[in-house]
């Protein structure tokens, strides 16, 4: 059997917080959301919402990992984005080099 395990998710809330629930950590977490993204149940669109995001995917990364994230939003400037994922690694408790 192979150590690693790769897994998939959408922006589903519940479906961050099952991960976080079960104390599972990734050595890699990738997040590249479309810049708008509706569902039945929720609405996703780039900008505020990235702190959200950007939380739940340092939450569920493992000391050390390596957490890429990305943005094809032209109207949302790179520091705006760095200021948002710099909030949501805060508010997970993650300080960024």
């Amino acid at each position: 059997a192979s150590p690693h395990r790769a897994t998939g998710f959408g922006l589903q809330p519940a479906a961050r917080a099952v991960l976080g629930r079960r104390g599972e950590r990734f050595d890699l977490v990738i997040a590249d959301p479309p810049t708008y993204a509706t569902t039945k149940k929720t609405r996703w669109k780039s900008g505020k919402q990235w702190v959200g995001l950007a939380a739940s995917c340092f939450a569920v990364a493992a000391p050390g990992a390596i957490v890429l994230l990305s943005s094809n939003d032209g109207r949302m400037s790179m520091g705006r984005f760095r200021r948002f994922v710099h909030e949501g690694a805060r508010e997970a408790g993650v300080k960024l080099r």
